[in-house]
C-alpha cells in the first residue's frame, strides 16, 4: 500500500467465527472442503489446524480431517491471535437520508466481515463514523473502489434488499481496461459461476449448450467444471474514452454476479488494469491472495422508488 495512503491498524485479537458448508460439499472430507475453498493455506495447515482444535465441524468438540460433512453442516474457526492487514483509512460519507447512508469505499477492503477481516471492513468502520448499527445491501469486491450504501435500521434494509432481487435498482462501473476497445457499446452475455475457492469464470454460451447437451456426466468432470451452478449474467459496456494502450469504458450489469464485470471485461478480451486474477497475466488457481486495488470503480447507484439517486467523481489517477 502507497506511503502516502493513510492507513488503519487493528491490534490482534482472538476470534471465533462459524462458516455454513454449502450443500455441494455434503459428503466431501473436510480437508477437502478447507483445501479447495481456501486454496491460498496449503492442505498440511489445514490438517494442523484441525489436529490442533483450532478448525472442527460444528457440534462436535474435536474433528479429524478426514471427517465428512454431513446434512447442513458448518465449521467452526478459532484464531487465538487474529492480525488483520491494513486497509487505507479512506472511507467519506458521500450522502445520506432517512433509514440509509452511503459511502465511498476504498480498495483494498472489504464491505463485510470475513476471511482475514473483522474490523477493518467497510461495514465496522461506517458504524465506528455513525456511532450505530447498519445494515449492509449489497456486496462490492474489496478490490474494488466506490460506492457503498447500508441501511440505517431494519425496516429500510428489507425495503432495500427487496429492490435489489426485483432488479429495480440501477448500478453503474467505470473500468480502466487493457488495450483499445473498438466498439463503442457491446452487450457480453456469458454465464458465470464458480470455479476454485475465491475464483470465478464465465462460460461462453457455446460452451454451455454443449455442457447441457452432456448426459450423465462422472463426479470427475463435474469436478473439473467447477462446483458452482452456472448463473445468467449480461453486462452492458460502453466506451468512454480511448487510447492506444489501455480504455475507459462504462459498465452496466444486467444482472448481479460475483466478479461480473471483472470476467465479462476479461471475455470482451479486454481485462480491468492490475486484476490478478483476470488480468493479462493473472492467477486463476485460486491460490493468490486479492490485497491490491484494481482498477474499477462503483460510480453510481439509483433506487428511483426511494428517490435515492448518487454519483462519484472518476478517480483522478486513470489516464488512457
Amino acid at each position: 500500500m502507497s506511503e502516502s495512503r493513510p492507513i488503519r491498524i487493528v491490534e490482534p485479537y482472538a476470534h471465533t467465527r462459524h462458516v455454513k458448508i454449502p450443500t455441494s460439499f455434503q459428503g466431501v472430507p473436510l480437508i477437502d472442503f478447507l483445501s479447495e475453498r481456501y486454496p491460498y493455506r496449503s492442505r498440511a495447515y489445514w490438517a494442523e489446524r484441525v489436529q490442533a482444535g483450532d478448525v472442527r465441524i460444528e457440534g462436535s468438540d474435536m474433528s479429524h480431517p478426514e471427517d465428512v460433512f454431513k446434512r447442513a453442516s458448518a465449521v467452526t474457526f478459532f484464531t487465538p491471535r487474529v492480525v488483520e492487514p491494513t486497509v487505507p483509512d479512506e472511507v467519506r460519507i458521500v450522502g445520506e437520508g432517512e433509514g440509509w447512508v452511503a459511502v465511498e469505499k476504498p480498495a483494498p477492503m472489504p464491505v463485510h466481515p470475513g476471511g482475514r477481516y473483522f474490523k477493518n471492513t467497510c461495514l465496522a468502520i461506517t458504524e465506528e463514523l455513525l456511532g450505530q448499527k447498519i445494515y449492509p445491501v449489497h456486496r462490492l469486491d474489496a478490490v474494488t473502489s466506490g460506492l457503498v450504501v447500508f441501511a440505517t435500521d431494519d425496516r429500510m434494509a428489507s425495503t432495500m434488499t427487496q429492490a435489489l432481487s426485483e432488479g429495480r435498482v440501477e448500478k453503474e462501473y467505470r473500468a480502466h481496461v487493457f488495450g483499445r476497445v473498438e466498439d463503442d457499446e457491446q452487450i457480453i452475455d456469458q454465464p458465470i459461476r464458480r470455479k476454485s475457492g475465491f475464483v470465478f469464470e464465465s462460460v461462453p454460451l457455446e460452451v454451455t449448450a454443449q455442457e447441457a447437451a452432456d448426459t450423465e456426466p462422472t463426479i470427475e468432470s463435474s469436478k473439473s467444471k467447477g462446483r458452482g451452478n452456472l448463473k445468467q449474467a449480461q453486462t452492458l459496456i460502453r466506451v468512454l474514452e480511448r487510447g492506444q494502450d489501455s480504455s475507459l469504458v462504462q459498465c452496466i450489469p444486467l444482472t448481479g454476479r460475483t466478479h461480473q464485470i471483472r470476467l465479462h471485461c476479461q471475455a470482451m478480451g479486454h481485462p480491468i488494469l492490475e486484476d490478478p486474477i483476470y488480468g493479462p497475466d493473472g492467477d486463476a488457481s485460486g491460490k493468490t491472495l486479492q490485497n491490491g486495488a484494481i482498477r474499477l470503480q462503483h460510480a453510481a447507484m439509483r433506487w428511483p422508488t426511494l428517490g435515492i439517486s448518487l454519483r462519484l467523481d472518476p478517480p483522478s489517477g486513470w489516464k488512457v
